[in-house]
């Protein structure tokens, strides 16, 4: 039995070689690198700003989770609501001529317990000149004095009360309130201490009849003039 031998090895395959064939491919490789470069570099161009933009946008995420914004906003609408509340919850308006009597005598209390206690106590030269032995019998005083009151609870003993607050009572409502009291235009003004004139002394009342003529007059002269303006404008649509 024979043994089976090795079978002989292979020459090595062989390409032939063409210099100029291997110079021409070396060229297009380099020219197609080359314009493949160029575009990699536009592309880069435009790449690198949007890298730069993205970072930035991320910079602000990272400061806008610092800063808590959503839990911010959350508090801040909490803090409106209760501004809200205690909005409604101020100091009324006093509205005299709204008020039943068990109201009207409730704010009498009010008013009267607040000029002896506090007004008087504090404020003794302004007292002097707005509570004439009369002062209650004049409408607009009663208004005016209300205000100085209802304002003054507003600026001392509203719980967000602040030193701006008592500042504006005392520098701006409380002489304006107190001198418009006491001026030309108030109904006071004719009185004197221990005399006292009634406020609606003197006051004239317009005839009803001319009343009644001039406002037909007045309704007339306004009809002619819309039909007058209406007249000048320019046709609609036609």
């Amino acid at each position: 039995m024979s043994t089976p031998t090795t079978p002989p090895s292979r020459p090595p395959f062989t390409v032939p070689v063409d210099t100029n064939t291997l110079r021409q491919l070396e060229l297009r490789l380099k020219g197609e690198i080359s314009k493949n470069w160029g575009g990699v570099e536009a592309l880069n161009a435009k790449v690198n700003p949007l890298v730069v933009e993205v970072g930035k946008h991320g910079a602000r995420l990272d400061r806008y989770d610092e800063l808590r914004i959503p839990e911010r906003i959350i508090e801040m609408s909490r803090i409106m609501d209760g501004l809200v509340r205690r909005a409604r919850a101020e100091v009324p308006v006093w509205n005299w001529n709204a008020m039943t009597a068990e109201e009207a005598g409730d704010a009498w209390a009010l008013l009267l317990t607040w000029i002896r206690e506090v007004f008087y106590v504090r404020w003794p030269a302004d007292y002097r000149r707005a509570v004439t032995a009369c002062w209650f019998r004049h409408p607009d005083v009663v208004e005016l004095m209300s205000c100085l009151y209802l304002s003054w609870r507003w600026a001392y003993e509203d719980e967000d009360g602040t030193p701006i607050r008592m500042a504006e009572w005392l520098d701006r409502w409380r002489p304006s309130l107190v001198a418009r009291m006491v001026g030309e235009t108030s109904s006071m003004a004719q009185c004197s201490y221990g005399s006292h004139r009634n406020p609606w002394d003197n006051i004239s009342h317009p005839d009803d009849g001319e009343l009644s003529a001039f406002l037909n007059e007045e309704f007339q002269r306004l009809q002619q003039r819309d039909a007058h303006r209406a007249a000048q404008q320019p046709q609609q649509g036609g």
